[in-house]
């Protein structure tokens, strides 16, 4: 009896030596499946990292303002540019909601843009719509911007991102040359001006100098047409300056005495 009950101890120990092996081999494997897991973790943290980070960089170099705001409006990031478009500090701007920095006059249209932000992705649009609209300073200068936008939803929450172009300077350079249009119409219509008046200068010269010509030195008449002369040169000195400013041609300048 004692033989059978020490084989039966040893079965029974063999045998729980068997499932703590087991047990065993399940805690390794499972121990290598965290491990494995935990470097993943790892490396997604790490990739995250550098993503946010070249991210940050490439918004924090763009020179359009970028401004991301939620469902009430209230603005959860900007880039650079978007404070010095805004003449806003960090603080200023973590508390503003965008529709603040839009000038009171273009704040319906800019509601009405949010209003399609949300329907173009509700059905999938990728083009965001561009529109113009002004943004308002601190010190109550309105700066016209280009302006797209897109709207994104995570669960519960919604998320606009505006890209904002300051198109000042373009603005500046299209009114320089509509400015500089119209000067060239005005320097073409001079042009045409000074030529027929030159021809009829042309008629009145010539018939003074054949008038003159019949007259005697002592003709009373004859200052009367030397200052048709004078006049008719004087204007047309006047057409050739007419016709410099329409050629835009260097204009020659002489020093003359005021008395």
């Amino acid at each position: 009896r004692n033989v059978r009950a020490q084989r039966r101890m040893m079965e029974e120990f063999e045998q729980q030596s068997r499932q703590l092996q087991i047990q065993a081999n399940e805690l390794t494997a499972t121990n290598r499946e965290l491990e494995s897991a935990t470097s993943e973790m790892l490396r997604q943290t790490v990739e995250a990292e550098r993503s946010e980070t070249r991210l940050a960089g490439i918004l924090g170099s763009a020179t359009d303002a970028v401004v991301s705001f939620d469902d009430d409006e209230c603005i959860v990031y900007f880039n650079a540019a978007a404070r010095r478009l805004f003449a806003l500090d960090d603080a200023a701007l973590s508390d503003t909601r965008i529709l603040n920095v839009v000038s009171a006059p273009s704040v319906q249209v800019f509601e009405e843009h949010m209003l399609a932000a949300r329907r173009s992705a509700h059905v999938g649009a990728d083009s965001p719509e561009v529109w113009d609209t002004l943004v308002v300073r601190p010190g109550g200068d309105d700066v016209p911007v280009e302006v797209s936008m897109a709207y994104t939803r995570t669960g519960k929450q919604g998320l606009f991102t505006a890209v904002l172009r300051d198109v000042s300077r373009q603005r500046q350079l299209e009114e320089e040359f509509r400015q500089a249009q119209k000067m060239e119409a005005v320097g073409r219509l001079a042009g045409g001006i000074a030529h027929d008046y030159n021809n009829l200068l042309a008629v009145i010269l010539g018939y003074a100098e054949l008038v003159e010509e019949g007259l005697d030195e002592d003709s009373e008449l004859l200052p009367g047409i030397r200052n048709i002369q004078g006049a008719a040169n004087r204007a047309a000195a006047l057409t050739q300056q007419l016709l410099a400013f329409a050629r835009r041609q260097a204009v020659e300048t002489k020093a003359l005495s005021i008395n």
